[in-house]
C-alpha cells in the first residue's frame, strides 16, 4: 500500500486520505502508524462524512474535495 499511497497522493495534488476499517468498533481517534500517520483520514460521524488532518482539525469531505490542495486552506 505505500507505493500506491504516494501514487495518488501526486497525482491528486495532495487530496488523498485514508479510510481506516476496524474488526471491532473504532477507537475514538485514528492514529496511524509509521508514514500513515502523515496522511488525514477519513471519519464518519451521524451520516456525515469528515476528513481529519487530527482529532481536532477537520472538515466535511465535500468542502475538502472541491479545494486545490489539501494542504493549503484558502484555495
Amino acid at each position: 500500500m505505500p507505493w500506491e499511497l504516494g501514487y495518488f497522493d501526486g497525482k491528486s495534488g495532495g487530496r488523498c486520505a485514508i479510510l481506516p476499517i476496524f474488526q471491532v468498533s473504532s477507537p475514538a481517534v485514528f492514529q496511524g502508524q509509521e508514514y500513515l500517520g502523515l496522511y488525514p483520514y477519513v471519519d464518519v460521524t451521524n451520516g456525515s462524512i469528515y476528513i481529519h488532518k487530527s482529532a481536532s482539525e477537520y472538515e466535511r469531505y465535500l468542502e475538502w474535495r472541491v479545494k486545490k490542495n489539501y494542504y493549503t486552506t484558502n484555495e
